[in-house]
């Protein structure tokens, strides 16, 4: 079932539009008001998914938001798998840059020493875990430190 199920997305997603794959696909709460928040701030942002790279592509430009680097699962699989393993690249690429990553699973968060890389890492309560929804709290927090960075 799963196999073919993949195939028969395949062909679909190839013929789909980038709005039409937003559609089956429907920007969040947070994604809108995290998006304009970069936008308004001009912050860099990076993506970094286990989604395929042309998936995240196609939606982000579906969606009309701009983003500066795009990571797909295809990008992980080059660093073991790993989103700190890339994150860390990217920081030691420029320095000193304040950073945030948003999961949903807990496996990211766990061994890993984020502050080691000048990034704070935000446990989202939706998705693949049983947290309460914080997308509120998350907000808060990232407008505050970007705000703090601008002044």
């Amino acid at each position: 079932f799963k196999e073919i199920f993949f195939r028969i997305r395949e062909i679909a997603f190839n013929d789909i539009t980038d709005k039409n794959w937003v559609n089956e696909n429907p920007k969040t709460y947070f994604a809108e008001r995290l998006f304009t928040m970069i936008d308004l701030n001009k912050v860099e942002v990076c993506i970094v998914s286990r989604k395929n790279y042309v998936s995240l592509r196609k939606w982000v430009s579906g969606s009309g938001y701009k983003v500066d680097r795009i990571f797909g699962n295809e990008d992980l699989l080059k660093h073991a798998g790993s989103k700190f393993n890339l994150i860390s690249k990217l920081q030691f690429e420029k320095p000193q840059r304040e950073s945030f990553f948003i999961d949903d699973m807990a496996c990211e968060f766990s061994s890993f020493n984020w502050s080691n890389i000048n990034v704070t890492p935000l446990e989202a309560g939706w998705g693949y875990n049983d947290l309460s929804d914080n997308t509120t709290e998350i907000l808060t927090i990232i407008e505050q430190k970007i705000s703090d960075i601008h002044n």
